[in-house]
């Protein structure tokens, strides 16, 4: 794309901007979300009758309110990081001279207790114990589970480990199985 005149732009011309700047998105996730948040935005300056080409902070400011009413500061935050790149996006391909969205604050997020839920001993117990089969790959999938579930690792870190990585506590024997990877 060229340099753009902005006052031979209509609004019906504005949208396209945005489906290009999504196409160039790849996660689907991320994709979906940002196509919702910009078209939120979009749809928001028509009801006030603002072009999306010529949007200031303000108007992004005030938006930024209008969505922390209803929605949670996290959904608050996405939408204001889908801005920024869309109007960085726009920058790049000439269509405004600044982005808007820059000067914009996002809001504080605090989180004085975890979302992560964690299952007490019994349940542990409980869950280890439907884990049937004697199989390599079920003995496998009952030691990362069990590994994962006692020490809050993630499954990448828990397939990283060697027998070495493993320590001995309170008592329990450690026992490397022939399928242990040693490296």
């Amino acid at each position: 794309m060229g340099v753009y005149d902005l006052s031979t732009i209509s609004d019906l011309d504005a949208i396209s901007p945005l489906e290009t700047f999504l196409s160039e998105i790849s996660n689907p996730n991320t994709r979906a979300a940002y196509h919702q948040a910009c078209t939120a935005f979009i749809h928001w300056l028509e009801t006030i009758g603002q072009n999306p080409l010529r949007v200031r902070s303000i108007h992004i400011a005030t938006w930024r309110e209008l969505v922390q009413r209803r929605h949670s500061v996290a959904t608050t935050k996405l939408y204001l990081a889908a801005l920024r790149t869309f109007f960085d996006w726009m920058c790049e391909q000439n269509l405004i001279p600044l982005n808007p969205a820059r000067a914009v604050k996002s809001p504080k997020e605090v989180i004085a207790v975890g979302k992560t839920s964690f299952l007490e001993p019994a349940e542990t117990r409980m869950l280890l114990a439907s884990l049937q089969g004697e199989q390599p790959i079920d003995l496998r999938d009952r030691a990362l589970i069990g590994l994962m579930l006692f020490t809050f690792a993630r499954i990448g870190a828990a397939l990283r480990l060697n027998c070495d990585d493993l320590v001995r506590r309170g008592g329990s024997t450690l026992t490397c199985s022939p399928f242990c990877p040693r490296l």
